[in-house]
């Protein structure tokens, strides 16, 4: 939770780190966002901001997928390599990649809500401009009917002659927007210089609307209500229907005016040194590009950016985090011991095969080994770390080596507890002249063994004092991996 609380702070200043990063200057205008000039370059500048957010979340789900899938993996090579110079390395390995799953889900929580908000407005504004192109591609008018109607109650004085026309403009299809060319392609930029963007630049608001229509009116002699009600054409009232009508009054044409949209860069994504905040009014209306604006300010200062991949890594590449070398530190059992930061660092480095030593080559390839039989109902499966992280065979893999780790931790302590008796009747059977050993000491008349005398056994094991040994195997990884977050 502090981690996200962190990512959340972070993402709250960075408005402020843009500022100061990329001033405000029209003239320094990213070209993407001047080339969106009229409506299809900014459907081609909506689409390029709307693709790079949607993959950019896609790859951190990816990226935490196969972090989830990784740390399977490392657990169980950790079990089974338990008590060698190699299972403290994998118990390493899979804190600092359950720190990586932690920092990757972090990341995810702190986007998903502004970025769904902004991807939620960009698909609003160009279904609002899809909606302006359909709108106003009209073509013939459509006229369905002709008919007087009450003459006093019309644009003059006394009266006259009235007729209402009803009709339509017919819809076409818009003219396809272009995949290619100058601005085109400029505005599809948009993801590559999103960092740089200092306004929206988009059709003005009061452009979504109907288109203007030009009405031709035409009249003939002196129509006379009542006497002049023949439908014309659907067109006009006349004294009948045909042209040699000695009087009538009609509509001739209708017209949508064409319309232009020239784009404004009228909405700043900053003011001043935070992004730019939409007024209570401005929220409210269908319409803005001030919402559009704040929300792509907002978004832009996540960190979206998925943590490395181990195998690819080198130990160079990760000794200079502290974090990593106190979590190395730990892994080898020294936790409780003061060291230098250098001491750390070679620890990491001792622990993963040298500074230059490939990751993949030697802890991640050798997984692919067929070397993992585990015996389980009177049958035994022949897998590997790999493929039994991977499917079905994970439950079983980690319960068989969790037992076979008990029975390696039982055999361990048996043998201590057999040196120690041993040593102890050895110096009993001395005599006091006898009692000079680096081992023994005589406390009264008696020869005993010395306090702190330290049993070297031919037994090498990673023990646990505690006697809880399935600690010391699922609990250790989570134990590092919270050193390496907090």
């Amino acid at each position: 939770m502090a981690h996200t609380q962190h990512k959340l702070k972070r993402t709250a200043i960075a408005c402020l780190t843009l500022v100061i990063l990329f001033p405000f200057t029209k003239a320094q205008e990213a070209p993407s966002v001047s080339a969106v000039t009229d409506l299809c370059s900014e459907l081609t500048f909506t689409d390029a901001l709307a693709q790079h957010f949607n993959a950019k979340m896609a790859k951190l789900s990816k990226n935490s997928s196969k972090l989830e899938s990784l740390h399977r993996v490392l657990s169980l090579a950790a079990m089974q390599k338990q008590g060698s110079a190699d299972g403290k390395a994998y118990n390493l390995l899979a804190a600092m990649t359950g720190g990586k799953l932690r920092s990757n889900l972090a990341k995810m929580q702190a986007a998903t809500a502004p970025v769904a908000k902004l991807l939620k407005e960009l698909n609003t504004r160009r279904g609002q401009i899809q909606a302006l192109r359909k709108m106003t591609a009209t073509e013939q008018t459509a006229y369905e009917s002709a008919e007087t109607t009450d003459p006093n109650n019309n644009l003059f004085s006394s009266a006259g002659h009235q007729c209402k026309v009803k009709f339509r403009l017919q819809q076409s299809k818009p003219d396809d927007c272009p995949s290619n060319g100058n601005n085109i392609d400029k505005a599809k930029q948009a993801a590559s210089e999103i960092t740089k963007i200092k306004q929206y630049h988009g059709i003005a608001a009061s452009k979504f609307a109907l288109p203007q229509n030009a009405v031709d009116i035409v009249a003939k002699g002196t129509p006379t209500n009542g006497t002049h009600n023949t439908e014309f054409n659907k067109q006009a009232c006349a004294e009948h229907a045909a042209k040699a009508a000695t009087a009538g009054v009609g509509i001739f044409a209708v017209k949508a005016t064409e319309q232009t949209y020239q784009a404004n860069a009228d909405v700043a994504l900053l003011t001043g040194s935070t992004c730019a905040s939409v007024t209570t009014d401005e929220d409210k209306k269908e319409i803005t590009k001030s919402r559009l604006a704040n929300l792509l300010s907002v978004a832009r200062q996540l960190d979206l950016e998925p943590e490395p991949e181990l195998p690819m890594l080198k130990a160079s590449g990760l000794d200079s985090d502290p974090q990593i070398a106190e979590a190395a530190w730990a892994a080898v059992g020294k936790a409780a011991i003061k060291a230098t930061g250098d001491d750390k660092k070679n620890t990491v480095d001792q622990l993963l095969g040298g500074k230059e030593a490939s990751l993949k080559d030697k802890f991640f390839n050798p997984l692919k080994k067929a070397d993992l039989n585990i015996a389980l109902n009177e049958r035994t499966i022949k897998s590997n770390i790999q493929a039994a992280a991977d499917d079905e065979q994970f439950i079983a893999a980690l319960t068989f080596l969790a037992v076979e780790a008990g029975q390696k931790h039982n055999e361990a302590s048996k043998a201590i507890t057999t040196q120690t008796e041993a040593k102890e009747e050895d110096c009993k059977t001395k005599g006091k002249d006898e009692c000079r050993s680096e081992k023994c000491e005589l406390k009264g008349n008696k020869c005993v063994e010395k306090e702190g005398v330290k049993v070297e056994t031919g037994v090498k094991t990673n023990i646990n004092t505690t006697g809880s040994h399935s600690f010391v195997i699922n609990k250790a990884p989570l134990l590092f991996a919270f050193l390496l977050l907090v």
